[in-house]
């Protein structure tokens, strides 16, 4: 928990849940870690016969398991998915210093789709999430969460939420959806805006105008 403890939270936002891969979806690899651990063991003697040589490849194997285990056990623990009470966060770790963060508004999310597939994610109740957000090259896909169809009923439940508050919002709802949008997204925003009324409207609309100009001009029909 010590390293949630380092999340920062906004003003009046909550943390809602925390949730990491189902445990048979990372038993194979312990698996695999532990028979390295107990193989130079059964070969203890045999590795001894070859003196200095032996020993050191048997602590050599033994170190290596040791390692894999400890950075499957730093991946596991630090690859999560966050919910808060107005966003979505995706934290996977891919070694011991290699980690991704998305994250995103609930109602920047276009998409969600969970799936279930096989004997065993049916049989344990665990599988992928996938999720569609606005502005993204492509789905943000999240594997091996343990009830996947209840994490996607929160998460429409706080988009829907969220949508409301902006849709019945009577001024000015457009501050909130920009603030919303992450930095990327906003320059994507104002990209598309740009194409679309032209260099001249664009500059135009950062230039200082004087109050006669303000009364005498209107803005260009592309924003209309």
């Amino acid at each position: 928990m010590a390293f949630l403890d380092k999340l920062i939270l906004n003003e009046g936002e909550e943390l809602v849940s925390v949730t990491r891969a189902h445990w048979l979806a990372v038993l194979a690899p312990y698996v695999i870690i532990a028979l390295i651990f107990l193989a130079p063991f059964f070969f203890l003697w045999p590795l001894f016969q070859f003196g200095s040589i032996g020993v050191y490849v048997f602590f050599v194997i033994i170190f290596i398991a040791i390692f894999l285990a400890a950075r499957e056990n730093r991946r596991w623990q630090r690859s999560m998915l966050v919910l808060t009470s107005t966003r979505l966060l995706w934290f996977e770790q891919k070694g011991f210093f290699d980690r991704t963060v998305t994250e995103t508004f609930y109602q920047n999310i276009q998409d969600i789709s969970y799936r279930i597939k096989g004997f065993f994610q049916t049989m344990a109740h665990f599988g992928s999430l996938r999720v569609q957000i606005a502005g993204a090259s492509g789905p943000l896909e999240i594997k091996y969460l343990p009830n996947p169809d209840k994490i996607q009923h929160v998460i429409l439940d706080f988009r829907e939420q969220k949508r409301a508050v902006v849709s019945g919002a009577d001024n000015e709802w457009w501050e909130d959806r920009i603030s919303a949008m992450s930095k990327e997204e906003r320059q994507i925003f104002f990209s598309n805006i740009r194409n679309q009324i032209g260099e001249e409207a664009w500059y135009n609309l950062f230039r200082p105008k004087t109050q006669s100009s303000v009364k005498d001009r209107n803005l260009p029909e592309a924003l209309l």
